[in-house]
């Protein structure tokens, strides 16, 4: 699949000299990318590998390896440097990956030892390892797969999701297509192993004829997938002047915590895209009144990320925008299902591969003007014993305008409950429960919060309580806290 090289080889030969990648240190053309691409690709047509493990920090020589397998129509396998042990070694053996890239930032032994030899790459001025072995090749992957994407999920061994290059390139040219900003300017803040800012934000950015500006973690202030340095990302946003951005909620509501203590966005912002996880109303509407242009979608792996988007020119405050022009929506059952482009099955599981549509699993709903409401998760409903359906997402988006992370129980119970962690420290029982009091006035009484435990430490990937993308692993936190919530329905 050599669509997207293609398009950016056109690009070098219009405007050889406009820069596609930049870093604090350096640049890179577009005329040097093609070049970079190309001499990687050669070095990977010697190895002759099948599937490529790639294992690195945000950097230039992360998205020119990711080309360069695009090209030579090597299935990648980009593999999130915030996995444990067990989740990377599940990743690297059930896709039989016979090569691994890593740039050694991390510094994983674990998975290097899965493979017997090793060679010295410098690529983009970065020295980069490349390992090799003979794999037993027991996988089973559908044709036409160009990128296996596994996410942390709720379980330990997460599914592989397989994606043609096709389907990728076809959401990616959408985005370009409805956001309308030619050679955009955009900072690539969420790691390039998530699938959304791979897709939305370097390809998207590249086909445009724009520049992505690609920093180690320590430069944007995201240290991990749970840990942040709030003034390195003010100061980093308003250093580089990015005109687009891709946020999940957490890092909105930290930008809105800075423009409260003084802080000035760069008025060089024109799209600010927010999603991964549900947002509050509230939330998009502080940021739009802060000056913030904010805007939410929706989308899901199997669908190559993105399916609906707001944009400055079709936006519903509160909605996820309307599908995008490249796919089929509908709502059946309350549910909405994706009928095309979709993904072509799991990594060994023949029996869901080349599937005609594809069951999301979210409630919801689309208005007369087809912008879609998304209220939560299938299988996240709760259903009190009183017989109430109540979405847990729906209160919580409520307890994000007062906590930093909350959570909602209930399932089978006469009441719901939160486990919550406030957004400043340190503060009393009784402002918390003030906030509490202030939120079940805008609820029902069947789904009114009666009791809650206010958390000592927070969600995180490390502690596998949360994904990468900021979505609560539920049944796993349910587990860790689960003495502690049958002490709240016993009233102790």
């Amino acid at each position: 699949m050599k669509a997207l090289f293609e398009h950016i080889k056109i690009i070098a030969s219009n405007t050889p000299e406009h820069i596609a990648l930049q870093t604090h240190k350096q640049s890179f053309s577009y005329a040097e990318l093609v070049r970079l691409i190309e001499e990687t690709s050669t070095t990977l047509q010697q190895l002759s590998p099948k599937i490529v493990a790639l294992y690195a920090e945000n950097s230039p020589a992360w998205i020119i390896v990711d080309l360069a397998c695009q090209a030579l129509g090597i299935c990648l396998l980009p593999l999130p440097t915030f996995f444990s042990d067990k989740q990377l070694n599940h990743a690297i053996e059930s896709s039989s990956a016979d090569c691994l890239i890593s740039d050694g930032s991390t510094n994983n032994i674990s998975i290097s030892k899965l493979f017997n030899t090793n060679k010295n790459l410098q690529l983009a001025e970065q020295n980069l390892t490349i390992y090799s072995r003979s794999a037993d090749n027991k996988e089973q992957l559908p044709e036409r797969t160009g990128k296996i994407t596994f996410t942390s999920g709720s379980t330990g061994n997460p599914k592989g999701v397989c994606l043609s290059n096709e389907h990728i390139l076809t959401v990616a040219s959408s985005l370009n297509t409805a956001l309308k900003i030619s050679s955009v300017r955009h900072l690539n803040l969420l790691p390039l192993s998530t699938l959304l800012e791979n897709i939305a934000g370097v390809y998207t950015t590249l086909l445009s004829g724009g520049t992505s500006i690609v920093l180690p973690q320590k430069e944007t202030g995201l240290l991990g997938s749970s840990k942040l340095d709030m003034q390195t990302l003010l100061n980093c946003l308003s250093e580089y002047q990015p005109e687009t951005l891709i946020l999940i909620p957490e890092l909105l509501r930290v930008l809105l915590v800075g423009i409260k203590q003084g802080w000035k966005a760069p008025r060089s912002l024109k799209f600010v895209a927010v999603g991964g996880a549900k947002v509050s109303p509230d939330l998009v509407h502080q940021a739009r009144q802060a000056g913030l242009p904010v805007y939410e979608g929706y989308g899901l792996s199997e669908c190559a990320s993105v399916v609906c988007l707001n944009t400055p020119d079709s936006d519903y405050e509160g909605s996820v925008g309307k599908p995008l022009s490249h796919t089929e929506l509908i709502i059946e059952g309350n549910e909405a299902i994706v009928n095309k482009p979709i993904f072509l099955g799991y990594l060994n599981q023949p029996s869901s591969w080349y599937p005609t549509s594809f069951k999301t699993g979210d409630i919801a709903s689309q208005d007369d003007q087809s912008f879609v409401h998304i209220e939560g998760r299938k299988k996240n409903i709760l259903i009190s014993s009183f017989g109430r359906n109540i979405s847990p997402e729906w209160l919580e988006s409520e307890l994000s305008n007062h906590f930093s992370q909350s959570i909602v129980f209930g399932d089978s119970q006469p009441y719901c409950i939160a486990l919550v962690s406030p957004y400043q420290t340190p503060i009393n029982d009784e402002a918390i429960q003030t906030s509490i009091n202030l939120i079940n006035q805008k609820l029902p009484d069947y789904a009114q919060i009666k009791q809650w435990l206010r958390l000592k430490d927070s969600f995180t990937t490390q502690n596998g309580l949360l994904t990468e993308t900021g979505k609560l692993k539920r049944d796993a936190i349910y587990l860790h806290y689960q003495k502690q919530i049958k002490q709240l329905y016993q009233g102790e």
